[in-house]
Formats: structure tokens, sequence, C-alpha cells
């Protein structure tokens, strides 16, 4: 995903900057700073892309098939959640809420239909942890988010503006 610049990023990019250019630490921070967060429709293409993935990932694991699957399913309760999973999560835990809220709404939009203005004013807020959760259980995410971005755009809705 491209970096979002957020304060636990932050170090991080600073110290990369330096080590890359060896500027200074008031430069590397200068430049990090400046750096242009991604479009919002930008990060919507990404988590499609991780949705994509991870929908692969579940069709192509011979667990989730067949009689034995709800068995298998409880037993893998406990262990870590598959590479493509965990990437689509961890990337929608590093967005600000305001674009993970957004995400939400282009969802359901997708999923369900309605305007994105309606449904934001109608869809209730979780916190930025459950809102996530929310997100990453609903399938196929990435047809939903692709849907409700055709249906935002033909609508003339400002991605970038809150919805």
């Amino acid at each position: 995903m491209e970096t979002t610049i957020m304060p636990g990023n932050l170090k991080k990019l600073i110290r990369a900057r330096r080590a890359k250019t060896g500027e200074s630490h008031q430069s590397a921070l200068r430049h990090v700073r400046d750096q242009r967060p991604p479009s919002f429709e930008a990060i919507v293409h990404r988590v499609i892309q991780l949705a994509k993935e991870r929908n692969r990932e579940y069709d192509e694991d011979p667990r989730n098939h067949g009689r034995r699957a709800l068995r298998q399913l409880l037993e893998r309760i406990l262990e870590p959640p598959p590479p493509g999973k965990a990437a689509l999560t961890r990337a929608l835990m590093e967005l600000p809420y305001r674009d993970l809220r957004k995400i939400e709404v282009l969802m359901y939009s997708g999923r369900d239909g309605g305007d994105v203005h309606s449904l934001a004013r109608t869809l209730r807020e979780d916190s930025h942890d459950v809102t996530v959760i929310v997100i990453t259980q609903k399938s196929p995410l990435d047809r939903y988010l692709e849907q409700g971005l055709a249906r935002a755009k033909r609508d003339g809705v400002d991605l970038e503006a809150d919805f």
C-alpha cells in the first residue's frame, strides 16, 4: 500500500529517507511531510487488490470446502491469518478513520445499492477496530468496492471530500 504519513510511520519514513539520501533529520522530515498522501481512489484500489488476494487464498485452500470445512475452520481459529487476510487487515488498520469510514460506505453502496451520502448519514459509526473487522468479514469485498466506486463516480461524488 502507498505509505500514508501517520505519526506511527513518521520515524520509520524519516530513517529510511536518511539512510537512502544521507540527509539531515530536518531535511528528511521536511521531505517526508511534503509528500502528498495517496488519493482516496488510490487507497480504494489498493484495498480492492488486497481483497482479491485474500479471496484467491481462501478459494485455493482446500480446507475451506467440502464436508469437513466447518470442523477444520474451528481448528484454524487460533492459527494466524493467511498472508492475504493479514495484509488486508494491516492496510485497513493503517488508514485514518475518515478513509476507513468512506471505504465502509463504498462497500455497502456496492453491495446493497444506494447513494453514498444517504448511506453515510444512516450507517452506524463504530470504532476504528470494529470497522476494520466489519470490512474484512465481507466477501467478495473487492466486487463490493468496485461497484461502490463505480456508483460514486457515476453519481459525481467527490471522493476526496467527506461523505
